[in-house]
Order: structure tokens, then C-alpha cells, then sequence
């Protein structure tokens, strides 16, 4: 497991906020089957959204649509229960080589996003 204990908890007033997590974080994308964090929001959106993680690798500099990992969220409101949510990452197109730099960037909305942790998960044999 790639990770830490890393408590956020960001409130914002505009649709796009985003955390730069590294320019250099140097994870080999093949030893990685999945990402996993734990969470609770609040936003004013229209529907449940998502939470987008952007990167880039040793051979795709900037980031994209397609350098990116989408996190289902189950509503617009969590209630104020931690949820934890799994994305498989086997099936990525662009998710291999070495994973040089990672963004996240929470729902298109106004509201809170708390995140207890959020983590790399080795493959499964």
C-alpha cells in the first residue's frame, strides 16, 4: 500500500478546487491494481458527481481526461458518514509506466470534502 495518514478537509466557494499531491511521486503504475479513499462530503451540485484523480506518467507529461481516474461518489451528500470507495485500475489505458505527479480534484461544486485517507493499492496476484 502506497499511502498515509493524511486528514483534509477542504471547504471551498467555487466549482473547481483541486489538491496538488506531488511532482514526484515515482509509483510504478504495474505494482498498483487500485485506489482506495475514505471520505465525506457535502456539495450543492445537481447530481452525485465525482471525484477525478489526474497524472501524469514518465511518457505523458500533461495531464488530461485520459490521465485521469474517476471515483464515483453515491450522492451529493454523505450525511456526514465516512464512506470508503475502490476503483480498480487494472483496466486503465494510460494508468502504466512510472506515475511522475497526481492531482485531486474534488466534485464540480461548492460544498465540503473530508478525506481521512486516501491510498494505492498493490495488485492482487
Amino acid at each position: 500500500t502506497v499511502g498515509g495518514t493524511m486528514t483534509a478537509v477542504s471547504v471551498t466557494d467555487h466549482r473547481d478546487p483541486i489538491i496538488q499531491l506531488g511532482k514526484e511521486v515515482n509509483l510504478t503504475a504495474a505494482d498498483y491494481g487500485s485506489v482506495e479513499i475514505r471520505c465525506r462530503w457535502s456539495h450543492d451540485g445537481t447530481g452525485a458527481d465525482s471525484i477525478s484523480i489526474y497524472f501524469t506518467t514518465d511518457t505523458e507529461s500533461s495531464m488530461s481526461e485520459n490521465l485521469s481516474i474517476k471515483i464515483p461518489l453515491s450522492s451529493t451528500d454523505s450525511a456526514g458518514e465516512w464512506e470508503t470507495i475502490t476503483v480498480d485500475l487494472t483496466g486503465h489505458e494510460y494508468w502504466k509506466g512510472i506515475i511522475k505527479e497526481l492531482r485531486f480534484d474534488a466534485f464540480n461544486a461548492v460544498g465540503t470534502m473530508e478525506i481521512d485517507y486516501l491510498r494505492f493499492l498493490p495488485k492482487e496476484d
